[in-house]
């Protein structure tokens, strides 16, 4: 079946082209930069930074305890304790 007066043209070509066409200029422009935009952080990012790169949060001699304690074999796991924690009964229990 032949479509009489179809050009080869239509919106979604044009779309194609429009897209590809900017897609190229980008990596044209990409090309021609050749330093990295420059990036200026306030006072207080700086701090923030600061604080996080120190700051662990993770008592460090208490993760060597329980590494060393598994390693032995000396660790002892308490299955109440854990199902209790989970349905939050030890909260209840000492509020009692």
């Amino acid at each position: 079946m032949k479509i009489e007066g179809y050009q080869g043209s239509n919106g979604y070509n044009n779309q194609i082209n429009k897209k590809q066409q900017f897609h190229e200029e980008n990596i044209q422009a990409a090309k021609e930069t050749k330093t990295a935009p420059k990036i200026t952080l306030s006072e207080n990012t700086k701090k923030i930074r600061e604080a996080a790169d120190t700051e662990t949060g993770v008592d460090l001699e208490k993760v060597s305890k329980l590494k060393d304690a598994i390693k032995n074999g000396t660790y002892q796991i308490s299955a109440d304790k854990i199902a209790d924690k989970m349905l939050g009964l030890s909260d209840i229990q000492k509020e009692d």
